[in-house]
Formats: structure tokens, sequence, C-alpha cells
């Protein structure tokens, strides 16, 4: 049989999906139908049961440790338990654990996996508008006043090295140089002038640095009659506030941008009114969230080039990485895109 990682995406889904079969009856719910959602980073399903609907997370071969997953789970309870925010809950196995493992079809490795509690309400995606963002602001606001309370030895992802240095979460960045072929060198020097900023930041302002969501863009909350909601805690880990910021302005901006620049400046004025609702900002801070959405622009760059076993991540690395030069080059040039226009 071919290995899961040169499989088709149509195959890794079959493989998948059986597995998927295979853990849940490892919980204790009556399970009426499992809906695949998406394969990704993990791969998720809705299990409809009996009397509520959950989510059954496979996660990556790889990627996070045991006790990292375990540490996610953890934080996940405990953000329930402060009553500043309500997320999903994980729920116990049969065998009184958070984590049970399955193997996949012609797989030798074991796959963790964890069953949620269900979100119900709506994903945004690309229908935002600028008053979300005040909501949005104020959201991460309480995350990262939990967030202080929490520690972490497993989820040292998303300080400035861990971002942007020579061996971060994703996999050694040598190896995407390798690839950049003559663009390298230039991709080399946006990323180092970028780590410095953040790590001269980082160490004037260690208050700042505490655990994140790391994912926080529109397609990982859900709106309902309650307000707004995180889900997809699974790149939770210490980092800076700002980075948050970064991966909201990085994945909003185009779409926004694409209205006018009146609707992005004020998508951003409000994202910092509700944010400044639990945590003060300081004004010549605000300048440092450039450099933070630049460096997820090369996190994203660089975590799609280590995707090479999936095919439509593959795929989709090769579509955007030399409109991402294009704009490292710019960068050198000018600096990173401003947070107001």
């Amino acid at each position: 049989m071919i290995p899961f990682e040169r499989a088709t995406y149509r195959s890794q889904l079959f493989r998948l999906r059986k597995a998927a079969n295979d853990v849940i009856k490892k919980f204790p719910i009556e399970v009426n139908s499992l809906e695949f959602i998406h394969h990704g980073e993990n791969t998720t399903f809705k299990i409809k049961a009996k009397n509520k609907n959950y989510l059954l997370r496979i996660h990556r071969d790889g990627y996070h440790s045991p006790k990292a997953l375990n540490g996610e789970l953890v934080w996940l309870r405990k953000i329930n338990k402060s009553k500043l925010l309500s997320v999903q809950d994980p729920v116990l196995s049969k065998n009184q654990r958070y984590l049970e493992t399955v193997s996949l079809s012609g797989h030798q490795n074991q796959r963790y996996c964890d069953l949620l509690t269900w979100q119900e309400g709506l994903l945004k995606k690309k229908k935002y508008n600028p008053k979300d963002f005040f909501f949005v602001g104020e959201l991460t606001g309480r995350l990262h006043q939990i967030g202080k309370k929490q520690k972490t030895t497993s989820r040292n992802y998303w300080c400035a090295h861990q971002l942007l240095g020579d061996d971060c979460l994703f996999g050694p960045f040598f190896l995407l140089e390798k690839d950049l072929g003559k663009k390298a060198s230039m991709f080399r020097e946006v990323r180092r002038t970028a780590l410095y900023h953040l790590k001269k930041y980082e160490k004037e302002n260690p208050e700042r640095v505490s655990m994140i969501h790391a994912d926080l863009h529109f397609g990982n909350l859900v709106w309902n009659s309650d307000g707004v909601t995180p889900i997809d805690f699974d790149d939770c880990g210490r980092g800076c506030h700002f980075y948050d910021f970064g991966v909201i302005t990085y994945s909003s901006r185009n779409r926004l941008m694409a209205i006018n620049k009146k609707t992005y400046n004020q998508a951003i004025e409000n994202l910092l009114n509700g944010y400044s609702f639990h945590c003060n900002l300081k004004e010549k801070e605000l300048n440092i969230i450039e450099y933070y959405e630049l460096a997820r622009r090369i996190s994203i760059l660089n975590w799609l080039y280590s995707r090479k076993d999936h095919p439509r991540l593959a795929n989709y690395y090769k579509k955007i990485k030399e409109n991402e030069l294009a704009y490292f080059e710019k960068v050198l040039r000018h600096g990173p895109s401003p947070l107001f226009l």
C-alpha cells in the first residue's frame, strides 16, 4: 500500500475516515453520524450523537508531542473555569483519557485523537465587517488576561526565536531557503530583520509574553447570540500577545483593502478599541504589530513548504510562493505593511 504521506488527497481522506470510525468507539457516546469537516493541520469530523454534537480531531503525525496535546486540553479546561470565556470542553474516553490513539490503514505510526464538545454558531470567514473587529479585539483581550495565568513547558512555540529563528516549529528555514534559489538571501535578510525587532521588543516587554491562541483568524471564530467564541486551539502556546494581532491583520487585510482603505482603518481601530477594554495599549507599541504580521507571513510560507505530505497544501505553496517573494522584496525597500494606511 502507498505510504500515507504519498497518497492522493482522496486516499488520505478514505483512511482517515476509517480511523475516525475506529477511534470514536473509545468514547462514551452513542454516535448517529460522522461528518467530515476539514483535512489540514489536523483532520476533523463532526460527530452527531444522541443528545449533543462533538468535534473529533485526528492530529497530524509528529507535530505536537503528547505532553503538548494535553497542554492544550488543560488550558481549555482552565479557560472555562475562569468564567471569563466559554470554549469547547475536552471529553474523557472510556479509559478516562483525553487523548486516544488510532492506526491509519497502511500506516504503522499511530495518530493521537481527542474529542471536544461542539461549538454551535456560524463562521463568518469572508462575511465580516469593521464592527466585528471590536468584538474580536475584546475577545482577544479576555483571552490574554486568562493566558497570563497559564504556564507551559511543552508549548514554547511563538516567541521571536521559535517563530523566526533558524530552527522553528514548522521546520528549519534552510530547507525553505534551498527551495527559493536566488531569492534565498533576500528572504533570509527579511526574516532576520523581523527577528531582530521581535527579540528586542520581547526583551523590553516581558509582560506581553504568555499563552496565546496563535491562529486567531475569522475561520476560527464562531458567532452566535452570545457573541464570538474562539475555536481550534491546536497552535496555542507561549508567545507575544501581538502575534495574535498579526494573525488577524494578515488574514483580513486583503479583503478589507479590496473594499477601501477607510474600511480597513476602521476595522483596525475597532480591533484596538475592543482589546483596550481589558488590556492597556501604548501608542508606541503599535508599530511592532507590523512585524508580527510579517512574522506570520514568513511562518505561513515555511509551514506550507513543510506540508509536502498534504497534496492540496503542497500545491497552494507553489501557487503563492512568487507573490510572497515579491512582497518580501518590497519589505526590504519600504518596511512591512503599516498597521494603519
